[in-house]
């Protein structure tokens, strides 16, 4: 995310941030889409009350399974029909 945009975020009170998370923790940070660790932090930052985690890849959902005890409880995945 662009740091302009991100201090622009921060000054906003975030009911909801829907975020795209497509991949695992990686040793790079990935060029195009976040992996958990930058959407972590990314939320970390802006605060939201509740953030939901979309584009979700096989990968990252095969790791998250593997994962007790998951996301902070702030944090959801979000799935097919899912309603906010």
């Amino acid at each position: 995310m662009p740091d302009a945009t991100c201090e622009f975020l921060q000054r906003q009170p975030l009911d909801v941030l829907i975020l795209d998370c497509s991949m695992p923790p990686q040793p790079q940070p990935p060029r195009n889409h976040n992996d958990l660790t930058l959407a972590l932090q990314t939320i970390d930052q802006l605060r939201p009350g509740k953030a939901v985690l979309t584009h979700i890849g096989h990968t990252l959902d095969a790791w998250l399974m593997g994962l007790p005890p998951g996301l902070p409880g702030h944090v959801l995945i979000g799935r097919d029909g899912m309603a906010l």
